[in-house]
């Protein structure tokens, strides 16, 4: 299969990306402390049905730049890609299901579909799980120069089964230094900001005017928290389609890459009607 690396230039940054496959085009944005080598469990399997597009998020990896706070630059990176591109089937995973969510209710005409894979969108309200302890702990970390640590911590948190054990814990040691390498970004993103990516800097009512198909997936043996987020948005959006994936947790994609591949591929075939 044939691939090809391309880059895009946005506002103040050059953004890597990373295209395989044919027909419609498929898009993903990964979430805080990875970059688009992410993918990689899935990304050849979803390029035998779409074209799959894959980017490193300004600030991550090939993407030179420092960090950012603001989750206003990530939207409006997204969408130069997608204004470059055409619309897309898009999947965020994780907070970067909270940029794809962003940009769908300000353009939704650069949506096909809205995949959503375990976003913590509004996730400051839910403070249940752990969830403010870890935030805390993360700061304290930073603030004794020990940052690692503190996102360690919280990769273990993200990715915790309701039945005990950590995604992190269980990974590779080649994938656990990838998460590593992301501390300073990790750092920085949990990092109290009003526009920060678990603070309601998009209005929840505003998701029920979203009119792209949307579903949202749930890992079946993660913590309940991500369940209870999006139960949140879920009333402001009844549309959202629910779909459990078995046998994952909030790192589904490495946890159990075939049925992630599943139900990607039934969310966005079932959406390409019309679209040909």
């Amino acid at each position: 299969m044939m691939e090809q690396s391309d880059w895009i230039d946005v506002e103040g940054a050059r953004l890597y990306l990373r295209k395989a496959g044919t027909g419609s085009p498929l898009l993903l944005v990964h979430g805080t402390g990875t970059d688009s080598r992410t993918w990689e469990p899935v990304f050849s399997d979803l390029a035998e049905h779409h074209q799959v597009i894959v980017y490193d998020r300004r600030g991550y990896g090939r993407s030179e730049h420092p960090p950012v706070t603001d989750y206003h630059t990530h939207v409006a990176d997204l969408a130069v890609i997608l204004e470059t591109i055409g619309p897309a089937h898009v999947l965020g995973w994780s907070s970067g299901g909270n940029v794809a969510l962003a940009l769908a209710v300000d353009r939704p005409e650069l949506f096909r579909s809205l995949m959503i894979v375990e976003a913590p969108f509004h996730g400051s309200r839910y403070p249940r799980y752990g969830f403010l302890r870890t935030i805390i702990y993360i700061k304290l970390c930073q603030l004794a120069g020990q940052p690692e640590r503190g996102a360690r911590a919280f990769l273990r948190w993200a990715s915790s089964y309701r039945s005990g054990g950590s995604g992190f814990d269980k990974a590779s040691a080649e994938m656990q230094a990838h998460l590593l390498s992301n501390t300073k970004q990790i750092v920085a993103e949990l990092s109290p900001s009003p526009n920060g990516p678990l603070i309601g800097y998009v209005d929840a009512r505003r998701l029920a005017s979203l009119r792209m198909p949307v579903t949202w997936m749930i890992g079946a043996e993660s913590i309940g928290w991500y369940d209870t987020v999006r139960a949140g948005a879920a009333r402001h959006a009844p549309q959202i389609q629910t779909v459990m994936l078995e046998g994952s947790g909030h790192l589904a994609h490495y946890d159990n890459p075939a049925e992630f591949v599943k139900a990607t591929l039934r969310a966005a075939s079932t959406n390409d009607v019309g679209h040909a």
